[in-house]
């Protein structure tokens, strides 16, 4: 956890207890790559037969700054619950947090002043489909009153998450421009290598193989079945029909080279933009 150790909370209880259990936090991080991995597991499974409507989605492992930001988020949900019974001068005396089902749970002793005090947390898994990121809600017990907590008690946190959520989404879409430069470049070649005459050859080849065609006006579908198309038929029309296709290739050749320029344009302006979420990510 790269920056997780500058992300302060305001609130020494929860900083203590975040830096006495960080193999813990990292095994809730590595717990919500894995949820997402099988959420994409299972729309890629369920929806075989719905390909055109809901493609295969890609799994990606997750980085540096999206385990950053599972992280931090982790961090701002336990100050939320904490800070309805802490406060900024209290100090943690000691904790005893495990991962029971999958969860944090535990409890601790924080001292005010003089006095001594304990708290017991639980917690569950929370979010909603396309609404919120999966997150842990913490219950907390304690013999203290429960005060009502400020939502700007998490902003400074809540601004480096967004920070780090920006990199995130700008990684992603730089593996997407680098994967599509890679395929635009196959594609060029693989289109550039091919030479007039073997175009025709192909043209030739494809109109002079027998078709079994009927079509349905009133589906407006084509099936095949009966009769044949045969090369005697269009003869005098292939010629012409093999400089459309190959003037057809050579305007596919530009757009994909055009296509490829644009990429590369993309590709330095999310780099810098990265740069530049990076530099106030330390701020």
């Amino acid at each position: 956890m790269k920056y997780l150790n500058s992300f302060k909370s305001g609130f020494p209880v929860v900083d203590k207890i975040i830096k006495d259990n960080v193999s813990l936090l990292e095994s809730y991080v590595a717990r919500c790559e894995r949820h997402e991995e099988e959420s994409i597991e299972y729309h890629n499974t369920h929806n075989k037969g719905q390909r055109r409507f809901k493609p295969m989605m890609p799994f990606r492992p997750w980085g540096e700054y999206q385990k950053e930001s599972c992280a931090i988020g982790c961090v701002i949900d336990l100050t939320k619950a904490l800070a309805k019974i802490i406060t900024p001068e209290d100090i943690l005396v000691e904790s005893d947090i495990t991962i029971q089902d999958g969860l944090l749970q535990g409890s601790g002793t924080f001292k005010r002043g003089s006095e001594k005090f304990t708290f017991y947390t639980s917690s569950v898994y929370a979010g909603g489909y396309n609404i919120q990121r999966l997150h842990i809600r913490y219950l907390i017990k304690s013999s203290l009153p429960k005060n009502k907590v400020s939502k700007a008690i998490t902003k400074k946190l809540e601004e480096k998450q967004e920070y780090l959520e920006s990199i995130k989404r700008n990684e992603t879409r730089l593996a997407e421009y680098l994967e599509s430069i890679e395929k635009l470049e196959e594609d060029i070649a693989r289109r550039s290598a091919m030479t007039k005459e073997e175009e025709y050859q192909r043209i030739y080849e494809e109109e002079t193989q027998p078709h079994n065609i009927a079509y349905h006006k009133d589906s407006g579908y084509t099936t095949y079945r009966g009769g044949e198309k045969k090369y005697e038929t269009f003869e005098e029309f292939m010629p012409a029909r093999a400089e459309e296709a190959w003037e057809a290739l050579q305007a596919v050749i530009e757009l994909k080279k055009e296509k490829l320029k644009k990429t590369k344009e993309f590709i330095k302006k999310t780099k810098a933009v990265i740069k530049t979420l990076k530099a106030k990510l330390k701020e």
